[in-house]
């Protein structure tokens, strides 16, 4: 999936989200940071592009694995999840990691 980031303080929520549908943009959704554009990964660059005309800066454009759905891990399992995600990181060998999981 194409993910496009942007800070908040870039554009208002109701703002960047009518501008990400004109731009041909699959969905828009902000969270505490920023927002966040998901688009057909052979379409970010045209969209970006149009976005560019309103918006200066952005926190990223990329490819991402966004999973179609997650899994709620509970307070029992959370420190073993938490240990293993860190290992993950700590693995050089390790470039990327994708989770479907929310804590």
């Amino acid at each position: 999936m194409g993910v496009i980031k942007i800070d908040k303080k870039e554009i208002s929520e109701e703002n960047i989200f009518d501008l990400a549908i004109e731009s041909g943009a699959d969905d828009c959704f902000t969270d505490t940071v920023s927002h966040i554009i998901y688009t057909d990964p052979r379409k970010i660059y045209d969209i970006k592009k149009k976005l560019e005309t309103k918006i200066l800066n952005f926190i990223s454009s990329n490819i991402e694995w966004v999973p179609n759905n997650t899994i709620e891990i509970t307070d029992d399992r959370k420190e073993d999840f938490e240990k293993f995600l860190e290992n993950l990181y700590d693995d050089d060998d390790v470039q990327n990691i994708f989770i479907n999981g929310q804590i």
